[in-house]
């Protein structure tokens, strides 16, 4: 989620305030046409509407983590259970008090359901952005893989919160959707990392991605072993009664 276009808005906002900052402070117009047309190069006009909106997607995680959105933080610290992930968090809330910050305790009032809605909005609007630019797959590419991320950040929120997921069966098969996900986004992080960077630094940034598939696939291999240890209990039983009955 660290593409230079979403900071595009950030800079146009920044140059105009700079150059003149009594004509510039308030007017997004300009500043949206600026953007649309000469930075992105979209025909439509909405590419600048579209980053403001992707740039206000932790509205819905309502935290009060400090210096960093809830989604990237549960991404970059990766699966784990409910009371680990608040025992954890209020460590870190102390240890950033340390450094400056304000200490408020750890409290979140996420929407679920809103987030989920606001990612299909946004899905298409992107579908409906012509960008013309000499980059324009390359950028068309990164802007649906943030999404695809941020999807990923709210799934495992539900996940861990245990959003709908009544039983194990249920749990396994949304792991298994969080993991193809997560692979499929990873994958094309890497990808679009090499369209325009060297590979220096790639190794550590997507790190983060290759321990929570790591975490995935060991979480899904106790379950599905728990599983099958569960059945074959239950068929020995029935193999029990059956000798008890002379049947």
């Amino acid at each position: 989620m660290d593409r230079i276009s979403v900071s595009y808005p950030g800079f146009a906002y920044a140059a105009g305030a700079g150059w003149q900052v009594e004509n510039n402070l308030d007017r997004m117009e300009p500043l949206e046409h600026h953007v649309s047309y000469r930075m992105l190069q979209d025909r439509s006009g909405g590419g600048a509407r579209f980053l403001m909106d992707m740039g206000r997607y932790y509205h819905l995680e309502r935290s009060t983590i400090e210096n960093t959105t809830y989604t990237s933080y549960l991404l970059s610290r990766g699966l784990s259970e409910l009371q680990q992930l608040e025992r954890e968090t209020a460590v870190m809330v102390e240890l950033i008090k340390l450094l400056g910050g304000s200490g408020t305790p750890f409290q979140m009032d996420y929407r679920y359901t809103e987030m989920d809605e606001w990612l299909q909005r946004r899905r298409g609007e992107l579908d409906r952005l012509d960008l013309a630019g000499a980059d324009a797959d390359i950028l068309q590419a990164e802007l649906a893989n943030t999404l695809s991320l941020i999807g990923q950040g709210a799934g495992l929120h539900r996940y861990i919160y245990r959003q709908d997921i009544p039983d194990t069966a249920t749990e396994v098969v949304w792991l298994e959707r969080l993991q193809e996900q997560l692979k499929t986004a990873s994958s094309e992080f890497k990808r679009l990392w090499l369209a325009r960077n060297r590979e220096g630094g790639l190794a550590a940034s997507s790190a983060a991605f290759d321990k929570l598939l790591g975490q995935y696939a060991e979480r899904l291999r106790e379950l599905k072993s728990t599983a099958s240890l569960i059945h074959n209990n239950d068929t020995t039983d029935l193999g029990g009664n059956d000798d008890e009955t002379g049947i």
